[in-house]
């Protein structure tokens, strides 16, 4: 299969499980290839492995390592890999933070399933496929 043939490779981070089911099941029905894990340090393993994706959606609020330390190992490792934001706290000072984070852009929960595929569609356009395995 060539490259222009293959689906954007998507990883989803978030502990709330139903949350990362659901955006996972919308995503793969807009055809895109795509990976959930619940857990920040998973989410660096995923990016680090052998087929890291072009996409990172990440919830912000993540027990241990959270959405902002996810998407800083994200960039340092691949800053041509796009970091999406999906969270319920984009207001005062949260929104502050994530406009001065590494995250390229932030999806706020609920999001409109169109509105998502749409932003992930133009972000997997942009973004580059990391070399497998590189470490940080």
């Amino acid at each position: 299969m060539s490259r222009a043939a293959r689906p954007c490779r998507v990883l989803v981070v978030d502990d709330n499980e139903s949350a990362a089911a659901l955006v996972q099941e919308v995503l793969e029905l807009a055809g895109f290839e795509v990976e959930s894990v619940s857990r920040g340090e998973d989410a660096i393993r995923v990016v680090r492995g052998p087929t890291p994706p072009r996409v990172v959606i990440s919830d912000i609020s993540l027990p241990g390592v959270d959405g902002f330390d996810v998407a800083r190992e994200v960039k340092a490792r691949c800053p041509e890999t796009a970091v999406l934001a999906l969270t319920g706290r984009v207001l005062g000072a949260d929104l502050r933070r994530l406009e001065q984070s590494s995250f390229d852009a932030h999806i706020a929960k609920p999001f409109d399933i169109d509105a998502l595929v749409e932003v992930v569609r133009e972000h997997c356009g942009r973004a580059e496929r990391c070399p497998p395995g590189q470490s940080i």
